[in-house]
């Protein structure tokens, strides 16, 4: 995936568009979360008509215990605007099937996120301590999906408490 991790404030804005980000996990060992997209500490990222198919953070072979956070997005002490972008089948072993969001701010708008999972905490997307604005967005889970009927855990959790 791509990381932003500790990315100086001076830079300009990086932008997302009009990309298709498939298959993509997670490195593993101490970076386990942020299948696609890893920020920590930074500000200035804009995603707009995107997809994110089949995106893992799903550590669960190197440390079972601790499973993985945001199958496509983990934005942690950042920033982050996404707009118009799918999700799909994406993956957060631990929290936040397609986003994961702790201590930061998100304006997710216009997103379809379908059938991406978790196995503790929102399947669609998990928010800690976060600032999360959810505008006209689409999140679905497959009822006809039995198999993974225990690890949907639902489609939003929103939390102030750890």
């Amino acid at each position: 995936g791509i990381r932003f991790d500790n990315t100086p404030s001076t830079n300009d804005t990086s932008k997302i568009i009009y990309c298709v980000l498939k298959s993509a996990k997670a490195p593993g060992g101490t970076e386990i979360d942020g299948g696609a997209l890893y920020l920590n500490n930074y500000h200035k990222l804009q995603v707009s008509s995107s997809t994110f198919y089949n995106c893992k953070a799903d550590n669960s072979y190197d440390h079972p215990s601790l499973g993985g956070k945001g199958g496509a997005v983990a934005v942690l002490n950042s920033t982050i605007k996404i707009s118009e972008s799918t999700f799909y089948k994406c993956n957060g072993n631990s929290q936040g099937g397609a986003i994961y969001s702790s201590y930061s701010s998100c304006e997710l708008k216009s997103l379809r996120i379908t059938n991406c999972t978790s196995i503790h905490k929102g399947g669609g997307i998990a928010a800690e301590y976060s600032s999360l604005i959810l505008e006209d967005s689409y999140i679905k889970r497959d009822p006809l999906d039995l198999h993974n009927q225990e690890v949907l855990k639902g489609e939003v959790l929103i939390s102030s408490h750890v």
